[in-house]
């Protein structure tokens, strides 16, 4: 096994591939559902709920406070270590090694699937919102509002910045290998059945399975999204088929708009120029109504005006999530095109680096350590897979 893997990545963050693809989606989710993803409802309804101060709203807002605070003590309870795996692994290795160490420990921590599921979150907020920060007038909502920015953009800065960098050199330099080693077993295959060698046969065989696991999830989530959202909006999903507006989430291209309208925001945001001044008191009652009209709830004389956005008629939130998806159901691959990229750079060859690091991500060797899961392990498997 790689030395940094060894010592420095836990050993429950590495099961199967296929696995690993599955915890990804499930992590997906839990981070939709506890931090309230836009492609969940509409941009109308989501000033509504903003302005809804019942007791039922009034519950559901703590229930809210509660879940986003279990999920900022979890992932800093993964950030510290990660760190404490960098900073206890550079003092006593080169500078090269130190890349592999920090690239290795970036790619396989549970985080780096949050931060990247929580992406563009905030961001869409902002824009439903004209532009002003999502922060609700009542203190616990403000405080759900507060660790959600907060949460959202650290990951942002903390893993999803350091993962584009990884994944164009130890990603395209370990996707190739194993995109070798592929193209070799299947060329060899039947060479090796004549010769009765059936234990080199399994490189393209996980591959293949975790891809196609990988294709229906993608689907799957994006669909499931889709028709939860049709359930929940029956009227509206009608209207947008009447219209003949609907738009294809699994065949949506990335529209000319959104590097301006969503990744601009999230630059302005986490920019140390800009300072967004908040007022001390917000008048709730009309930015709800300029708002519902912005939206397209309603018009001046009260009548509907046009359909609101949402992820139905909206190409720019069909995109999101379609790119959400596919980018943490992708994350897992990019693992073991690291582990196989640091070998490579350690001197092993294409064909060895690539059988080697499969060979470690069996089930037989993660059963292996779920064995000696604790207490603090099953904390640990509880953030990965949620």
């Amino acid at each position: 096994m790689l030395e940094v893997e060894r010592d420095f990545v836990e050993p429950l963050f590495r099961p199967p591939l296929s696995l690993s693809v599955v915890a990804a989606a499930f992590k997906y989710v839990a981070t939709v559902v506890v931090l309230t993803d836009p492609l969940l409802s509409t941009s109308s309804e989501y000033v509504q709920k903003r302005q809804a101060d019942d007791n039922t709203a009034q519950k559901n807002r703590c229930v809210q406070l509660a879940c986003r605070l279990a999920f900022v003590f979890l992932a800093g309870c993964t950030l510290m270590h990660d760190l404490r795996a960098l900073t206890g692994g550079f003092p006593e290795r080169s500078w090269w090694d130190c890349c592999h160490l920090f690239a290795t420990v970036l790619a396989f921590s549970p985080n780096t699937v949050a931060a990247v599921a929580s992406l563009f979150i905030m961001e869409v907020h902002i824009g439903w919102l004209a532009n002003s920060l999502p922060l609700h007038s009542s203190s616990t909502g403000k405080a759900s509002d507060i660790v959600a920015i907060v949460y959202c953009n650290l990951m942002t800065c903390t893993y999803v910045l350091p993962l584009m960098v990884v994944s164009f050199t130890y990603g395209i330099i370990g996707g190739f290998t194993a995109a070798y080693a592929i193209v070799m077993d299947v060329v060899t295959l039947p060479m090796r059945l004549y010769d009765g060698n059936f234990n080199a046969i399994w490189i393209a065989i996980p591959v293949c399975v975790a891809l196609i696991v990988k294709s229906l999830l993608d689907a799957g989530v994006v669909l499931g999204q889709t028709l939860a959202f049709e359930r929940w909006h029956p009227e509206l999903a009608q209207r947008i088929r009447d219209e003949g507006t609907r738009v294809n989430s699994l065949k949506v291209k990335m529209p000319q708009a959104v590097p301006a309208n969503v990744i601009g925001r999230a630059r302005e945001l986490v920019s140390p120029e800009n300072h967004i001044e908040l007022p001390d008191v917000v008048d709730t009652t009309q930015t709800n109504q300029d708002l519902l009209q912005e939206a397209g709830e309603v018009h001046e004389n009260g009548e509907k005006e046009k359909t609101e956005q949402c992820i139905l008629n909206d190409p720019m939130l069909a995109w999101i999530c379609y790119m959400k998806v596919s980018l943490c159901l992708s994350l897992p691959f990019i693992q073991l095109a690291v582990v196989i990229a640091a070998r490579l750079f350690s001197g092993e060859g294409m064909m060895a680096a690539a059988q080697n690091t499969f060979a470690e991500r069996s089930w037989a060797h993660y059963f292996d350590h779920l064995k000696d899961v604790g207490a603090g392990g099953i904390l640990k498997l509880f953030w990965y897979y949620i």
